[in-house]
């Protein structure tokens, strides 16, 4: 599964024009699944996923080794405005390429997964600086990726007891010993 967005620019404004055109114009070529809503902070969300195999016409398909299917995940949002209190909808499409085959179901539970690894490869760069180190011999940055991994699994649920930020985490733990030996025997 591999998100498609400004990274893979072409492949990405191909595969949405295909939802674009093709869902309404030939809506059995997409397999199709719908969500229960969800109530979070105040906001209520409705995804639907829409997957398809229809990918044979792509011109550079040679070039994606393993691809399957391609995905859309929209979500519709309703949730206050916060200076006039009225409700608010707001839509969001997110495009996927995938291994998988067409099971649309399947393709929603895998983008959900995929949402919170890429959730904490951002927490890893915003608050770790992951992508500014520039440690390049011999095994340097496997060695500080895994000890970033394993302080940050050590300091979000210390973070999430105490209601603070990762960065306030981090903060503790370099000033408090008795905030480093929780973190360790949580």
């Amino acid at each position: 599964m591999l998100a498609l967005k400004d990274n893979q620019k072409t492949f990405h404004e191909e595969m949405l024009l295909l939802f674009e055109k093709e869902l309404v114009a030939s809506p059995h070529l997409f397999a199709k699944y719908e969500a229960p809503a969800e109530k979070n902070s105040g906001r209520i969300e409705k995804r639907t996923c829409w997957q398809t195999d229809y990918i044979g016409w792509f011109e550079d398909i040679d070039e994606w080794h393993g691809l399957r299917s391609v995905i859309m995940v929209e979500a519709e949002r309703r949730a206050r405005n916060a200076q006039t209190g009225e409700w608010e909808t707001s839509k969001e499409r997110r495009l996927y390429a995938s291994s998988l085959k067409v099971d649309a179901k399947l393709a929603y539970e895998v983008t959900r997964k995929h949402w919170g690894v890429e959730s904490m490869h951002w927490t890893l760069d915003v608050t770790y600086g992951e992508d500014y180190c520039r440690a390049r011999t011999r095994h340097a940055a496997a060695n500080r990726a895994s000890v970033r991994r394993m302080a940050l699994s050590l300091t979000v649920p210390w973070a999430r007891r105490r209601k603070c930020g990762i960065r306030d985490a981090r903060m503790y733990a370099a000033l408090s010993k008795e905030a480093r030996l929780e973190m360790l025997t949580a």
